[in-house]
């Protein structure tokens, strides 16, 4: 099994620490759209940052299901509810994901992104997920990835990998790519406006906000 669990001096180096505070929260809510019963083993944060391991556990509490590593970043600017779902990290155990969220929701997608991703937009928003996801941003997202999906929700940025990965190998690469796919969806968010919003203090209007399950 990858190394997981990550070292005092490492953590050190990264400028972070262990902690399970608002950003594991978040992040495990996130995850509940795509894995029901995930529980988090670990989670470390850095500044504006963090990184956490979840397993999946059944209704009995038995963990079931490979290690899942996630990578969440704030945003400067709020975005509807956008999950890129990465075809290429699809597995047996979860090849029927997309069928967790109402294939209505499904936006599509032109050129070579149709074949590498499925991009899941909010009812009523699927135009403002091709404004937002404009060609720049898509090249950064097919060039960043690093082999997981990714969401984008309110002022968050996830990269999920499903399956184990090193974190002692790859977590600062993760961050590093992380920052720069975060740099480049406020870029456009900057720009973004949501008619449907209800005031600037809510840039996102209701509908926007969350992907809805089947």
């Amino acid at each position: 099994m990858p190394n997981q669990m990550l070292a005092p001096e490492d953590l050190q180096r990264l400028g972070m620490k262990e902690n399970k505070g608002i950003l594991s929260s978040r992040a495990e809510a996130s995850l509940q759209l795509a894995y029901r019963g995930a529980h988090c083993l670990a989670f470390y944060e850095g500044d504006s940052f963090g990184v956490g391991v979840y397993v999946t556990c059944n209704e009995r509490g038995i963990a079931e299901g490979p290690l899942m590593t996630v990578y969440v970043r704030m945003l400067a600017h709020q975005s509807p509810h956008l999950y890129f779902d990465n075809k290429r990290n699809n597995r047996r155990f979860r090849r029927n994901f997309p069928e967790k969220i109402n294939k209505a929701l499904l936006v599509p997608c032109e050129g070579y992104i149709s074949d590498r991703y499925d991009l899941y937009a909010p009812a009523g928003y699927a135009l403002d997920a091709l404004v937002i996801g404009a060609p720049d941003v898509l090249d950064a997202f097919d060039r960043l990835n690093l082999g997981g999906d990714i969401e984008v929700l309110g002022d968050q940025l996830y990269l999920l990998f499903p399956s184990p990965i090193s974190l002692k190998d790859r977590l600062e690469e993760i961050i590093k790519n992380g920052a720069e796919l975060a740099r480049e969806v406020d870029d456009n968010l900057s720009r973004y406006q949501d008619d449907r919003r209800l005031s600037f203090g809510q840039p996102v209007g209701y509908a926007g906000r969350r992907l809805i399950r089947k």
